[in-house]
């Protein structure tokens, strides 16, 4: 007893034939007014309506298909960005690991050139001291 109304098709409209070859029928059904024509019409369009159907129901299994096959390439670049990703994360690490590194190396250059600085000093006394010994004798 429901009859079907253009307005509830409005959302399937689309640029496709297919769909405006439906909103026809689906206009023409709402405009019948009794029991009869309703079924007349019916009869007449069911051909159409079930090559219409076939038609989109191909449409939505080659959109499906190719929504999977973008689906797999999507799990696959984010693959890519997950290995990428660990990738950075131990570049990071080593990265770090070398600055700390850089840093001990530092102190330990500075440590060598305290030493030689005292070592320089502890020279020159011995220079000194050796040429006063050498004075004295």
């Amino acid at each position: 007893k429901a009859e079907p109304k253009a307005e509830q098709y409005a959302t399937v409209k689309s640029e496709s034939a297919e769909s405006q070859e439906l909103e026809k029928i689906y206009t023409e059904l709402s405009s019948c007014k009794n029991k009869e024509n309703i079924l007349s019409l019916i009869e007449i369009k069911s051909p159409m309506i079930v090559k219409l159907e076939t038609k989109i129901r191909e449409t939505i299994s080659n959109c499906t298909s190719k929504l999977n096959e973008k689906r797999g390439c999507i799990r696959k670049i984010q693959d890519e960005l997950i290995e990428k990703t660990k990738i950075i994360t131990k570049m990071e690490m080593e990265l770090e690991n070398a600055r700390k590194e850089k840093l001990k190396l530092e102190k330990n250059f500075e440590d060598g050139l305290s030493c030689f600085g005292v070592l320089q000093e502890e020279f020159f006394r011995a220079t000194q001291v050796l040429q006063e010994s050498q004075i004295l004798i």
